[in-house]
């Protein structure tokens, strides 16, 4: 597995996206300056062909609907395994 880009601030994130262009994204759903559901619906407005996987601390049904509405690759629940990333 290949990091290309990391930062915990949501408009810095989108940035490097743009730059990167990645083939997929891992995003919590609370980071600074723009949620991760806004980064993964902005980014997806850009490449539609960037796979995306949200992890969060919430279990709340709410959170996972949102998800499933984006279309995003998975939505993991911290703490997150190598082998919940690896079966992604």
């Amino acid at each position: 597995m290949k990091l290309q880009g990391e930062d915990s601030d949501g408009v810095k994130d989108l940035e490097l996206i743009k730059i990167i262009k990645p083939d997929m994204v891992f995003t919590d759903i609370k980071i600074p300056f723009m949620s991760g559901l806004s980064l993964t619906k902005t980014a997806q407005a850009m490449n539609n062909k960037i796979r995306y996987v949200i992890t969060s601390a919430y279990e709340e049904f709410g959170y996972a609907k949102q998800v499933i509405a984006l279309g995003v690759q998975d939505y993991l629940v911290k703490p997150v395994t190598y082998e919940e990333v690896g079966n992604v």
